[in-house]
C-alpha cells in the first residue's frame, strides 16, 4: 500500500474544509475528487481546494477510476449506503462517526470491508484530541498506578439548537443526538478504560422543539468497563462551555480540562504530609501556567502562519487522518470498525430508555368518551401567499398569523425538516428549496399572487460570495414574480441598509439605503445592494415590490444576546458598539409579523420602503439590565469608542494581510452605523399599513425580553 494514494471526498459539507486541511499534511495522499449531491457545493470546495473533478455520486468517480482512498463525511443516516459500495469496490475507507446509524449497518460494513480485501477505519478524532493524548500517555506512563474510575463532563452550547435549526439530523430522534454529541465522550472512555461491559443511562426533563419532537439536553451515563469504572455527564445547549475529565488511579489522579487542552495530576510525595498539598498545589500551578503560555503561542504563531494550525479540535482532526494513512501502510485500520461498531452499541443501549419521535398530526382533532377523535373542520383559505424562507424567527411568528387569518400559507425553505407547530396546522404546505434556484422558486410560488420573500439568501466569506448568494437569491426572486405576475412581492430586508450612524438625522422610509454602501461590511452591502436592485426594476420593469426593513427584532422565539446591542462574548459579556446610552430601534416580532401582514393588502405601498421599529426604544444599557434581571445572570455591558473599536479591527486586518488573506480595510462608517445613533420616525409606516406597535413599555419588556427567562 505504499505510494500516493488517490483520494476521494464524499461530502462537501463544512467539515469537508477540515479534512482537506488535514490531508495537505499527508505527503502520500493526493485529493482527486469531491463527491455531494449538491453539484454546486462540491465545484466550490473543489475550486477552493484546487482539486480537479467533482461528481454528484461515488459513481461518478469509482466508475471513472483513479480512486484508492475516500473519506465518507455525509450525513450519518447515508453512511451504510455511502461506504458499502467503495468497501465492495475495494477502496479504503475513513468513515466519520457515527460509524452508522443502526449496529445491523455496522456489522454490515464491517462483513463487507473483510470480503473487498479493504482497510474500514472509523474518525472518532475525540481519541486523538491532543489533552486526550497527553492523559493517555500519563496514565501508560505508569506513574499514577492503576487507573480505577473516570469522571467526565461535557458541558456545552448547542449552536444548533440555539438557532433554532431543528431540521438537523441530530435533532430527529433523541438518539440521533447520543449518536451525533454524546458518543466522542464515549470514545475516550472507552479508550482509556476499555469496552464497556454494562450501562445505566438517565435523561432530565426534555425540552420540547415541535410537535412529538422532545430533545433530552441531560444525560447521566452510569458504566462499567474492562479496565475501570466511569461516569458521564453531558449537557447540551448551556451557557458556559466547560468539558473535563478526573481520572482516578491507585496512586493519584489527574484533571483534563479538553476545553482548554490543559492537564495537571497530583500523587504522593516522598515528603511529610503537611508538605504534601503545598508540594501538590506549586507543581499543579506551575504545570497550568506554562501550559496556558503554550497554547497562547501556539495561537499566535498559527495565526501568523509561522506555524501549522494549532487548535485541539484541529489537531485531533488532522492527527485521526494522518493516523489513518499511516495505517494503510500497514494494512490496517487507525481505528476499527469493530471499535466504531461497539460505541454505536453503546449510543443505542443509552437511548433506549426514551421513545422515539412520533410523526406530528396535522389536523386538529377534538375527543368525546366513548367516540374516535373526529377532525375539527377548518375553512378552506381565501387565497394561498407564498413566504419564501419563512421557518426562522420571524417567519414563524409570520406564518402563524397568516393562518389565524384564515390565508392559506406555502413556505419554502432550505431544511424542512423538524418545524415548528405553527408549520403543522392546516392549510399551511411547505416545500423544500432555495431562492438561488429559480425552479425551486417557481414552483414555491405556484399561483399565489402575493410573495413574501424573508430568505436571507446565504453570506459568505468575502464581497463575491455574498453577492452571488445574497444579490443572487433577491434577484431570481423578483424575475420569478414578474414571470408569474404576482400582484405584490413583500420583500423583507433590514435597517442595517441604512446609515444610521448620524444622530441628528430623523430615517423615514423615504431616506435612500447608505449612499456609501460600497465602504460598509458585506453583510449590510449586501442588503443595500438588495434593495436598490429591487426599486430599480420596480422603476425600469414595474415590479410590484414593497421593501419592509424590521430594526432589532426581539421576543418569543428569538436570541436574547441581540447583536444589534454589540458583540457578545460568552453571553455574559456585551461589548457595546458605542456608549450604549441612546434609544436603539426595537421592535416585537409579532409586531413585525403585524405589519408584513398588513401590507398583503394596503393601498399605495407598492414601489415604497417603510421602517418596522416599535415605540418602545431602550437604551442597550437598559435592555442589558432587564435581560440580567430575567435570566438571573450577572450579564454586563461594556462601552466602546468607535477609535478603539477601529483600532482593533485595524488590528485584526494587519494580521489577516500579514498571512496573505484578501480582506478589505475594516470601515469606520460601518462600525459608526452599528451603533445606531439616528432616530427612527415610523409615522409613514403606521399611516401607509394602519400598523400600530406595541407602545407600553412594561408590556414590550414582558413580551419582549422577559420571555427569555421563561424560556430558560
Amino acid at each position: 500500500m505504499g505510494g500516493t494514494r488517490q483520494v476521494v471526498v464524499v461530502g462537501a459539507g463544512f467539515i469537508s474544509a477540515l479534512h482537506l486541511e488535514a490531508l495537505q499534511s499527508v505527503s502520500s495522499a493526493e485529493v482527486t475528487a469531491i463527491v455531494d449531491t449538491n453539484e454546486r457545493r462540491a465545484k466550490a470546495v473543489a475550486e477552493k481546494y484546487g482539486v480537479a473533478r467533482v461528481g454528484t455520486s461515488v459513481d461518478d468517480v469509482t466508475l471513472a477510476g483513479g480512486c484508492d482512498v475516500a473519506h465518507v463525511i455525509v450525513p450519518p443516516d447515508h453512511h451504510h449506503a455511502v461506504t458499502a459500495p467503495l468497501l465492495r469496490a475495494g477502496i479504503h475507507v475513513l468513515l466519520e462517526k457515527p460509524m452508522c446509524t443502526t449496529v445491523a449497518e455496522c456489522d454490515d460494513l464491517i462483513k463487507t470491508a473483510k470480503k473487498g480485501n479493504a482497510v474500514l477505519a472509523i474518525n472518532q478524532n475525540g481519541i486523538f484530541h491532543p489533552a486526550h493524548q497527553a492523559l493517555k500517555r500519563k496514565l501508560d506512563g505508569g506513574e499514577f498506578g492503576n487507573l480505577v474510575s473516570l469522571f467526565y463532563f461535557l458541558n456545552l452550547p448547542l449552536r444548533q439548537l440555539s438557532s433554532r435549526q431543528y431540521g438537523h439530523w441530530m435533532f430527529q430522534e433523541p438518539k440521533n443526538i447520543v449518536l451525533e454529541q454524546i458518543i466522542h465522550p464515549l470514545s475516550q472512555i472507552a479508550d482509556l478504560a476499555g469496552k464497556t461491559q454494562s450501562l445505566q443511562s438517565f435523561t432530565g426533563k426534555p425540552m420540547e422543539l415541535g410537535p412529538g419532537m422532545k430533545f433530552y439536553e441531560t444525560w447521566q451515563v452510569s458504566m462499567h468497563c474492562e479496565r475501570a469504572k466511569a461516569q458521564l455527564y453531558v449537557s447540551l445547549g448551556q451557557d458556559f462551555p466547560t468539558v473535563g475529565i478526573v481520572a482516578i488511579s491507585s496512586d493519584g489522579a489527574l484533571m483534563v480540562d479538553m476545553q482548554n487542552n490543559r492537564i495537571c495530576g497530583q500523587t504522593a510525595t516522598a515528603g511529610p504530609e503537611f508538605l504534601d498539598s503545598f508540594s501538590i498545589g506549586l507543581t499543579m500551578s506551575s504545570a497550568m501556567g506554562w501550559q496556558a503560555c503554550r497554547n497562547l503561542m501556539n495561537y499566535v504563531l498559527s495565526t501568523l502562519r509561522l506555524r501549522p494550525r494549532s487548535d485541539p479540535f484541529f489537531v485531533g482532526l488532522r492527527d485521526s487522518v494522518a493516523a489513518f494513512h499511516h495505517g494503510l501502510e500497514k494494512g490496517k485500520a487507525s481505528v476499527s470498525g469493530q471499535f466504531g461498531r461497539d460505541l454505536v452499541a453503546d449510543c443505542h443501549k443509552i437511548a433506549k430508555r426514551v421513545a422515539p419521535r412520533r410523526a406530528p398530526s396535522k389536523s386538529k382533532t377534538k375527543k368525546t368518551k366513548g367516540e374516535k377523535p373526529a377532525e375539527t373542520p377548518v375553512a378552506p383559505p381565501t387565497r394561498t401567499v407564498a413566504v419564501l424562507g419563512g421557518t426562522g424567527f420571524i417567519g414563524t411568528a409570520l406564518v402563524k398569523r397568516l393562518h389565524d387569518a384564515g390565508l392559506g400559507v406555502r413556505v419554502m425553505a432550505r431544511n424542512t425538516r423538524a418545524l415548528a407547530t405553527p408549520f403543522h396546522q392546516q392549510n399551511v404546505e411547505v416545500v423544500a428549496g432555495d431562492t438561488a434556484v429559480a425552479e425551486d422558486v417557481k414552483r414555491a410560488i405556484g399561483d399565489a399572487k402575493i410573495v413574501i420573500n424573508l430568505s436571507h439568501g446565504g453570506g459568505g466569506d468575502d464581497w463575491e460570495a455574498v453577492e452571488k448568494s445574497m444579490v443572487g437569491g433577491a434577484e431570481t426572486v423578483a424575475e420569478c414574480c414578474l414571470r408569474n405576475k404576482v400582484e405584490r412581492l413583500i420583500h423583507v430586508g433590514t435597517i442595517a441598509a441604512l446609515y444610521l450612524g448620524d444622530p441628528d438625522e430623523v430615517v423615514t422610509g423615504e431616506t435612500g439605503v447608505d449612499p456609501e454602501f460600497a465602504t460598509r461590511g458585506i453583510y449590510a452591502r449586501g442588503k443595500a445592494v438588495c434593495d436598490r436592485l429591487l426599486l430599480d426594476l420596480h422603476a425600469s420593469r414595474g415590479l410590484p415590490v414593497t421593501i419592509l426593513r424590521p430594526g432589532v427584532v426581539v421576543g418569543s422565539g428569538g436570541l436574547p444576546f441581540h447583536s444589534g446591542l454589540g458583540l457578545f462574548h460568552r453571553d455574559r459579556h456585551c461589548l457595546g458598539w458605542n456608549n450604549g446610552r441612546n434609544a436603539l430601534p426595537f421592535v416585537l416580532v409579532e409586531d413585525v409579523a403585524e405589519a408584513i401582514y398588513l401590507a398583503i393588502d394596503a393601498d399605495g405601498i407598492v414601489g415604497n420602503a417603510f421602517n418596522i421599529v416599535g415605540d418602545v426604544r431602550l437604551t442597550a444599557r437598559e435592555y442589558i439590565a432587564e435581560l440580567a434581571r430575567t435570566l438571573r445572570r450577572p450579564i454586563q455591558f461594556h462601552p466602546q469608542t468607535v477609535i478603539k473599536q477601529q483600532v482593533q479591527e485595524i488590528g485584526y486586518w494587519l494580521v489577516k494581510r500579514a498571512i496573505d488573506r484578501d480582506v478589505s480595510f475594516p470601515s469606520q462608517r460601518d462600525l459608526v452605523s452599528r451603533g445606531m445613533r439616528a432616530r427612527f420616525d415610523c409615522s409613514d409606516a403606521k399611516t401607509a399599513l394602519n400598523w400600530q406597535p406595541e407602545d407600553d413599555r412594561d408590556a414590550f419588556i414582558a413580551r419582549g425580553i422577559d420571555v427569555y427567562g421563561k424560556a430558560g
